[in-house]
């Protein structure tokens, strides 16, 4: 579908302001409050879900709430996940709860595995849980210099981290993993070749994939 005019500028403006977010760390701070959040429990975004008509939907929540779950330090354990597509200045954040929260969620939410969340959820819904887990991932593992073992900081937004000791400028993004899928068809395209692994959920089967190495 093509967009409007009006949708087009939007976007373009929502871009500029994302940019914004991520490298003036005074202003991403001042957006915390005004911010939608999507939260995690151990890797498991909070879903909603309605009947089969609606479907899964991501539950996002608001900030006071958000502070209340993730606690008092929320804007120092989140990350910037993009701006609201319906709006022109409200930023998405994903933040990962304090535990043991689980039972106070709201009736027809709960924490969803990831597969389930990717795969139910629509593309651009999904694509927001999949950029969450990885950022959040990312600040969990990474935090020390590689190159001189001192403690990263990050900047607000959470999608850079920098080395305070190295004598060069030093920051680091996250790591971006390719992968390869591909679907393998009989000579007449009718049939397909799927797999599937003891993990996957009763009849589900996918096209082959995987990581690729390094100079493939």
């Amino acid at each position: 579908m093509s967009w409007s005019l009006r949708r087009m500028t939007r976007y373009v403006a929502q871009c500029k302001y994302l940019e914004q977010l991520k490298q003036n760390d005074d202003l991403c701070s001042q957006a915390y409050r005004k911010g939608s959040y999507l939260m995690f429990s151990n890797g498991k975004p909070l879903l909603h879900f309605g009947d089969k008509s609606a479907g899964l939907t991501i539950k996002f929540t608001n900030f006071i709430d958000a502070q209340t779950h993730c606690g008092e330090d929320l804007a120092c354990r989140s990350v910037l996940l993009g701006i609201d597509e319906e709006t022109d200045d409200i930023p998405m954040f994903a933040s990962p709860v304090t535990s043991g929260i689980e039972s106070e969620i709201e009736t027809g939410t709960k924490f969803a595995d990831l597969r389930t969340a990717t795969l139910g959820l629509p593309s651009y819904d999904a694509s927001l849980v999949a950029r969450g887990y990885s950022l959040l991932t990312w600040l969990e593992t990474m935090k020390f210099c590689p190159s001189c073992a001192t403690k990263l900081s990050r900047n607000v937004a959470g999608t850079m981290l920098s080395c305070g000791t190295c004598s060069k400028a030093n920051h680091h993004y996250p790591v971006i993993h390719p992968v390869a899928i591909t679907r393998v068809e009989d000579p007449t395209g009718k049939k397909v070749l799927l797999v599937r692994q003891p993990k996957h959920p009763a009849g589900m089967y996918t096209c082959i994939a995987g990581f690729i190495e390094s100079g493939c």
